[in-house]
């Protein structure tokens, strides 16, 4: 394991050393990122973009005010990021927070916090941004105790890719700007499982199902969904948008979506919308509370074809 002070670099080189430290490490390796404070200041992007299979254990927060970037851009396969429990890993990140690209399978995030991302406002970016190159996918992607709050966009954004695995994560205050997506997580994955989300005060859904291509095996268990559609525009909890493709197998297992607010925002548990088929429906356990329409998400399909499906609102 190799320790490096980040705060050896002088302000307005910090990222530019760091990042030539990075390059030069052999693949596998082991690096704590530390500061001789609690937080510290980087005026770029960190570049995973050289050396496969690293692992950087985060020891301090580090924060991108004023920068026109991402937090860290990753295009090299195993890399593992583990930040500190309930301690924000990167903060006021001007583009997206993770911008995880082509090359970068196997990427595995542990306890990693983006407190304000897209703070320039830019088109189309999330503090988790999941972007493969047109006509390539990622996969076998794991994400673990790793949220975000107060940022332009979604919390997390996934473009193609397969093999996606979730486990205790969490997006808070998404926020509208120019041509965003506001909700706190868009997927256009397949087998892609999710356990123990919680969404609260996203503007918009907090989960969109969003697909380029047709998908198959999207899975959300004990997923809890707070005051959302705060942008006012009434979205359900859920939607789905196939946008003329076809989603395979598509389940929802003990859902809670509740509105607590004088006057609630959220319209629906469940709403789907555009066209295109959704082959093999379960929503099996769910609730929904003081929501704006409360409709029963078994009406809810619109224009679009749902074969074999099942409503049972009996937790499991």
């Amino acid at each position: 394991m190799k320790t490096v002070d980040c705060s050896m670099w002088q302000p307005g080189s910090q990222a530019a050393g760091l990042n030539a430290y990075l390059a030069k490490l052999l693949p596998g390796e082991y690096v704590e990122l530390t500061a001789n404070v609690g937080q510290w200041w980087l005026e770029n992007q960190i570049n995973l973009t050289a050396v496969p299979g690293l692992t950087l254990d985060f020891k301090a927060s580090f924060n991108f005010a004023g920068s026109k970037s991402h937090g860290a851009v990753v295009s090299q396969p195993g890399i593992r990021a583990i930040g500190k429990l309930y301690f924000n890993t990167f903060q006021n990140c001007g583009l997206s927070g993770w911008m995880i690209t082509t090359g970068a399978d196997e990427f595995e995030g542990i306890n990693l916090d983006v407190c304000g991302y897209n703070s320039i406002n830019t088109t189309v970016q999330a503090a988790f941004f999941i972007l493969p190159t047109k006509g390539t996918r990622l996969s076998n992607l794991d994400f673990t105790r790793c949220c975000s709050s107060d940022g332009f966009g979604n919390s997390f954004r996934f473009g193609a890719c397969e093999g996606v695995r979730m486990i205790n994560c969490g997006g808070a205050a998404t926020k509208v700007g120019p041509s965003q997506s506001a909700d706190i997580m868009t997927v256009n994955a397949s087998d892609f499982e999710c356990e123990n989300l919680y969404a609260e005060n996203a503007a918009a859904s907090s989960i969109l199902i969003w697909p380029d291509h047709d998908l198959f095996n999207i899975t959300f268990r004990n997923t809890t969904i707070v005051d959302g559609a705060q942008a006012g525009a009434g979205n359900a909890a859920v939607e789905v948008n196939p946008q003329g493709y076809k989603v395979n197998g598509l389940r929802f297992l003990n859902t809670d979506a509740h509105d607590d607010q004088t006057t609630p925002t959220m319209g629906n548990l469940f709403v789907c919308n555009g066209t295109g088929t959704i082959n093999d429906l379960q929503m099996l356990g769910y609730s929904q509370n003081g929501l704006k329409y409360g409709q029963d998400p078994a009406k809810c399909f619109n224009q679009v074809t749902v074969n074999r499906a099942v409503f049972d609102p009996v937790w499991r």
